[in-house]
């Protein structure tokens, strides 16, 4: 007599891929983390803000507390508390170039103007679809400044 086995299903939890926006997000909340001096400087920025609102959330955390505990991770949202886990699952060298910061913030900038220049495409394609001509050529101008502006 044969017996059949049936295999067990195994359930994996698949971590949401990181846009390139996102990773450079946790690139910075990263060094945040484990350098209070960059945490200091960018508070001190006027300018700087996360597109992403679960690593604003952790930065707001960062800035009140000075580092996040579990009791912090508790009372925030699953997806605040998986944000965080990203964060930690970097593990970047504890050495910082120089430079390092400023290349993650160009690239998160680039990466913002790609996500831009998207939107903007998608709407002269939706005005273009409906026989909004005027819609569809000023949008198109607003792509093609946007793209002079990022070469």
């Amino acid at each position: 007599m044969k017996q059949v086995v049936n295999p067990t299903p195994i359930t994996m939890s698949v971590s949401k891929q990181l846009t390139a926006v996102m990773r450079a997000e946790a690139h910075i909340l990263y060094r945040m983390m484990e350098h209070p001096l960059v945490l200091n400087d960018y508070r001190l920025r006027d300018d700087f803000v996360f597109e992403t609102p679960e690593f604003q959330t952790l930065y707001g955390l960062l800035i009140d507390n000075g580092s996040i505990s579990s009791e912090d991770l508790a009372n925030q949202t699953r997806e605040v508390e998986n944000a965080w886990y990203q964060v930690l699952a970097l593990d970047l060298p504890s050495e910082m170039s120089p430079e390092e910061l400023k290349e993650v913030e160009e690239s998160r900038n680039r990466a913002l103007l790609n996500q831009q220049n998207l939107q903007i495409k998608k709407k002269v394609q939706e005005a273009s679809h409906v026989g909004d001509t005027d819609a569809a050529l000023e949008e198109l101008e607003l792509l093609i400044a946007q793209k002079r502006r990022m070469e």
